[in-house]
C-alpha cells in the first residue's frame, strides 16, 4: 500500500495531494484533522498548473469567486462523468482518471488550434 502513495508524494504540495491522505473517495485532503468536505478550499496556487489546463478547466466550468483545489479536482472529475450533485459523495479515482485523459484531450487540441 505504501508504494501507492508514492506518486502523490510526487505531485505538487499546492494540489492538496502530500502523502497518503485522501480525503472522502477521491477528492484529496490536504489536512488530515478536518473533514474531507471541508479540505481543498485553500487558494489554488495557480503557478503549479500548465495555463493551458486552467484556461481550458475555467472555460468549461468556472469557478464561483476564486479557483480553490476543490473547484480544480471537481471539474477534473465532471469532466470524467462526476454528477457533483448534492446527495453524492466525492469523485472516485476512476472518475479522476477519467476526467484526467479527457482535460489532457482538450488541452492538446487547445494547444494544436492556438499554435
Amino acid at each position: 500500500i505504501a508504494d501507492r502513495a508514492e506518486p502523490a508524494e510526487r505531485l505538487p504540495a499546492s494540489l492538496g495531494l502530500g502523502g497518503d491522505r485522501v480525503g472522502g473517495g477521491g477528492v484529496p485532503a490536504a489536512d488530515p484533522t478536518r473533514p474531507a468536505r471541508t479540505c481543498g478550499e485553500q487558494e489554488l496556487d495557480e503557478s503549479q498548473i500548465q495555463p493551458a489546463m486552467l484556461k481550458v478547466l475555467k472555460k468549461l466550468h468556472p469557478p464561483k469567486g476564486k479557483a480553490t483545489q476543490r473547484w480544480f479536482w471537481l471539474s477534473i472529475a465532471r469532466l470524467g462523468g462526476f454528477m457533483n450533485r448534492k446527495s453524492d459523495g466525492d469523485p472516485g479515482w476512476q472518475t479522476l482518471w477519467r476526467g484526467w485523459q479527457t482535460l489532457n484531450h482538450l488541452v492538446r487540441g487547445y494547444e494544436l488550434n492556438t499554435a
